[in-house]
């Protein structure tokens, strides 16, 4: 059995395709724009409850290790952690620290953040962009950095390429470019 397609079908079926590309394309802009949904209270509450927990927190119970993986990239080392929701770096020296995340598609009001701690009790925030429940922080260098300090001040998100800061108080601002 021949099926011909009418003028008609043919039609239906380009203005379909073109309603799911102008939707997907739509979403995923928003998905990059929730930081106009972020509620500066909301924000605050949940900063201060992960300052909380971070100060309490024991690394030896952490049971999610996050490793790094390293590949050469046009003469230097690519180093990468891959963090879903929440785990532990261990450096050298004994040094570690923790990172936990909170993603603007889990909980726009909070909008993209992560938030860490090392092994001096220092807490730390990044606003770069938080994929669902991941974040992938990257570095360059000729040299592999093996410190905790060396993640802070080097390594950042691979979307927004956000770096850390150290976090005072329960302020952070709703994006890098406010205050």
């Amino acid at each position: 059995m021949k099926v011909h397609l009418t003028k008609t079908s043919s039609n239906l079926h380009t203005l379909i395709v073109i309603c799911l590309c102008a939707f997907f394309s739509t979403s995923s802009l928003f998905a990059q724009e929730h930081h106009n949904e972020i509620d500066k209270k909301t924000r605050k509450q949940w900063i201060k409850e992960m300052k909380h927990s971070l100060s309490s927190m024991n690394p030896d119970t952490v049971k999610r290790n996050v490793e790094l993986k390293t590949r050469d990239k046009k003469g230097l080392l690519h180093q990468e952690y891959r963090i879903v929701y929440s785990g532990i770096i261990h450096f050298e020296q004994g040094e570690w620290i923790y990172v936990t995340l909170n993603s603007s598609h889990k909980n726009p009001q909070v909008g993209d953040i992560s938030m860490a701690r090392d092994q001096d009790g220092k807490i730390y925030y990044s606003l770069g962009h938080v994929c669902g429940k991941i974040v992938h922080y990257v570095a360059q260098s000729k040299e592999p950095y093996s410190s905790s300090s060396d993640f802070i001040k080097y390594f950042t998100d691979d979307t927004d390429h956000a770096h850390w800061k150290v976090l005072k108080g329960t302020h952070v601002p709703v994006s890098e470019h406010t205050h």
